[in-house]
């Protein structure tokens, strides 16, 4: 399994949204404890980063949260000029490609990555997205625990990131009212 097939497989194709609903809380949870956050959400497929951006966009509408936020997309569909512009956004939905070399957005406070992979050196470039500033800085890897490749693919990324980490916490999450033992 690759990440573009967990994307689709997995992401496309779970018609409870999980993962976008999983980011929509995360977002809640950061704006509520940082207003000034910057966010950047990890999507495997490009076509993904438009259907979460448009998902999360939604808490804008949502009378519960006080905050409106900017959700815009960077990817190769997007004329350059565009993924300049986005780059100012609150929150960048994007893929890790999209993000690739050369590419700076200053302030980022927080990361949620929905894009499995492997490689350690990848780990590491996006774990340093976040730049250094005076807030606390997180990232939040979504893993889907009925997927044993992204289980496998979590334990050979996650000792890079223990280690840059100043400190390691592990969630869970179910919605509610649904009975999630297991976690």
């Amino acid at each position: 399994m690759s990440s573009v097939s967990y994307g689709k497989w997995v992401i496309q194709h779970d018609k409870k949204q999980t993962h976008f609903k999983v980011c929509k809380e995360l977002l809640r949870d950061i704006y509520q404890n940082e207003p000034s956050a910057k966010v950047i959400v990890f999507m495997p497929l490009i076509e993904l980063c438009t259907e979460c951006a448009y998902f999360l966009n939604e808490l804008n509408y949502d009378e519960s949260f006080k905050y409106d936020l900017t959700v815009k997309t960077i990817n190769s569909h997007n004329s350059k000029s565009e993924n300049e512009y986005n780059k100012s956004a609150d929150v960048i939905v994007t893929t890790i490609q999209s993000l690739g070399t050369g590419s700076d957005i200053k302030g980022v406070t927080d990361i949620i990555c929905c894009s499995p992979f492997v490689s350690k050196i990848v780990a590491q470039q996006v774990f340093w997205r976040i730049r250094y500033i005076d807030k606390k800085c997180h990232y939040y890897d979504i893993i889907d625990e009925s997927v044993q490749m992204d289980l496998y693919w979590w334990r050979s990324r996650s000792k890079v990131l223990k280690n840059m980490a100043t400190k390691y916490i592990q969630l869970s999450w179910s919605e509610e009212g649904e009975n999630n033992d297991d976690c």
